[in-house]
């Protein structure tokens, strides 16, 4: 009788852990879905405001990427578009075009730093 005992005690245990589990989950996907709404309202200005959508995506990939990765990225498409005939005109992917909008002096790094620390 105590096995049986023990293992109906593991199953609540198990169902009471599930129960607490789905409802935290079903709480984060709609956090999740306001911050995405939030999101997807703010490129939307931005796309109003006359900002390319594809170039929005891209400068917003490549700015979330590591160093290592920008690196092997600027390479990978510096020689794709090498041969396809669309060679680049640009040391770095961003820094020229930034610099043209806002001026050497102005211009600011949106890229996260490595050495940061996690956002809490």
């Amino acid at each position: 009788m105590a096995a049986k005992d023990q293992s109906k005690s593991n199953s609540e245990r198990l169902k009471q852990s599930i129960s607490a589990g789905v409802t935290q989950i079903m709480k984060l996907m709609e956090q999740r879905s306001d911050v995405s709404a939030k999101i997807s309202e703010r490129r939307a200005a931005l796309v109003a405001e006359g900002v390319n959508r594809h170039a929005l995506a891209a400068a917003i990939s490549y700015a979330r990427m590591s160093a290592d990765v920008r690196e092997g990225f600027d390479l990978s498409l510096a020689t794709v578009r090498s041969a396809i005939g669309l060679p680049m005109e640009q040391g770095d992917l961003f820094g020229d075009a930034v610099s043209a909008v806002s001026g050497p002096e102005g211009a600011k790094t949106l890229v996260p730093s490595e050495t940061a620390s996690p956002a809490a």
